[in-house]
């Protein structure tokens, strides 16, 4: 473990830590914004270790030690990402709106804005596949699928961040 240098920036009007920022000589120190923050010295690790607490009570913990934050917000987004791989927004609408149509002939309704929509939804996803045609079969285009660009990128992330963290892969 190789500590340094580093001093801790804390939110001056409430005191919540910020951020780590690196060590600087007197003259460099001066010019940050000491308006809106407040320092404190601090050595430690910046790859295994963090500042846990406020400015008036806090110290260096082990990252590692720490349990790993996990987001309302990022978790809904996966939640969303999920259920739009498979019903997309476009499908959502389309199953929406055939199901209004039926509804509103079943009960002499008039729905024919839902069914102009539907059939604007319906044309521009005509163009759409035979837009897709076109670049995937004309040779001065390379065209890529969704799946293959998420295989490519699978591909380039092999290796990363969540093969060395266990916590990280069950997320």
């Amino acid at each position: 473990m190789a500590t340094q240098k580093y001093y801790a920036q804390f939110n001056k009007y409430n005191k919540l830590f910020i951020t780590i920022l690196q060590w600087l000589p007197e003259e460099y120190y001066r010019l940050l914004n000491h308006d809106q923050y407040l320092y404190k010295e601090v050595e430690l690790d910046e790859e295994t270790q963090t500042i846990k607490g406020d400015y008036d009570d806090f110290k260096v913990v082990k990252i590692a030690d720490q349990p790993l934050p996990v987001y309302e917000r990022t978790l809904n987004d996966l939640a969303r990402q999920k259920i739009e791989k498979q019903f997309s927004m476009p499908k959502q609408l389309s199953i929406i709106c055939e199901q209004l149509t039926k509804l509103s002939e079943s009960e002499g309704i008039d729905a024919s804005d839902v069914k102009e929509m539907l059939s604007y939804i319906n044309e521009v996803k005509k163009e759409n596949r035979l837009r897709k045609e076109f670049y995937a079969e004309d040779p001065d285009y390379d065209y890529w699928t969704e799946e293959e660009e998420d295989e490519y990128q699978a591909k380039q992330e092999d290796g990363g961040i969540i093969e060395y963290d266990e916590r990280l892969r069950s997320l």
